[in-house]
């Protein structure tokens, strides 16, 4: 693990790298003085091209070599500043800037903390991976980075945002999946790949959101027009109704999959299952079946038999 530290020259470059892309974006940074660095170097107010937000966010910012390799970046910390920043009101981003590449990398500090929160004692180290969605340069400071912090879509045309539904790299696929649901649910290629991700992506390496997703074609009660992502034309929900019905044993058997410890509770994945299993012609039938096949996980057969016994209703209902 690194151990050399920076020099101030390059703290400073680091910094003042992080500074500039706020500050060219119209926010307010706040460096904190060295003498009051208690796990936070900075703080940063966010502003929405003119509009000044109430969204703030902190900063812990490291500069360097030492802590960078080809594929990772790594930090030393303690169990007091993991502590520090989980319970800390405001979001804590963990930057790593790279002089090699002239770029940044970051993590959210907060959340690691409480991934970690009852590990006790002793400096503990925190590495995490280079990876395009967690990348802070000009271009996806821009594009990305800001528009994330502000709840916002990246900026990724269509085109972009399938590329990165495709990608094999986790994080690239979940926010790539967001995007197209969130700007693009209206496209017809939109939907092409949503299916053809169901048909053909393994699913552990499939963000849970897809089936979400495919359920605004049958609706349920949290799906309603108006908490809908988008809004979507009419003949392509009907094309979509149409796909579905054809669906048989082998999608049934996928959508059991996803679900998860909160079965078809309101709020939960399995809310979403039910409602495309309900669509599906025959889906009583392949249901029953699923639910006695001894060949079958345990639970996916449970989770058909709960369909069979009492039916899809209320939460799942379509609508």
């Amino acid at each position: 693990m690194p151990t050399r530290k920076t020099t101030n020259t390059t703290e400073r470059k680091g910094v003042n790298f992080i500074r500039k892309l706020f500050e060219d974006a119209n926010c307010v940074f706040k460096e904190v003085n060295k003498e009051h660095d208690y796990g936070h170097d900075a703080f940063v107010l966010l502003v929405d091209g003119e509009k000044v937000t109430p969204r703030e966010i902190a900063l812990q910012i490291k500069s360097g070599s030492s802590y960078c390799r080809a594929e990772t970046c790594s930090f030393s910390t303690t169990a007091d500043q993991l502590e520090f920043w989980r319970q800390h009101p405001l979001r804590t981003l963990g930057v790593i800037f790279d002089p090699n590449e002239n770029c940044a990398y970051w993590i959210d500090l907060k959340a690691e903390a409480n991934e970690r929160r009852f590990e006790r004692g002793g400096s503990q180290t925190i590495t995490f991976r280079k990876e395009p969605w967690n990348r802070v340069d000009r271009a996806r400071f821009r594009d990305l980075f800001l528009p994330s912090l502000l709840g916002k879509y990246p900026a990724f045309d269509l085109d972009l945002a399938i590329e990165w539904t495709r990608s094999e790299n986790y994080g690239q696929h979940e926010l790539g999946l967001s995007t197209l649901i969130g700007k693009f649910l209206h496209k017809p290629e939109t939907w092409e790949v949503l299916f053809d991700l169901f048909d053909n992506r393994k699913f552990e390496e499939t963000d849970p959101h897809l089936i979400w997703a495919l359920a605004h074609i049958p609706t349920h009660y949290d799906l309603l027009s108006y908490f809908s992502t988008g809004s979507m034309p009419k003949e392509l929900r009907i094309l979509g109704r149409e796909r579905i019905a054809k669906f048989g044993r082998r999608e049934v058997l996928r959508l059991l999959q996803f679900v998860d410890d909160g079965g078809f509770e309101r709020a939960t994945i399995g809310q979403s299952v039910g409602a495309i299993i309900s669509i599906i012609d025959g889906h009583e039938t392949i249901l029953r079946e699923i639910s006695k096949d001894r060949k079958l996980d345990k639970t996916v057969r449970a989770w058909a038999k709960y369909l069979v016994v009492d039916g899809i209703g209320y939460p799942m209902l379509p609508r």
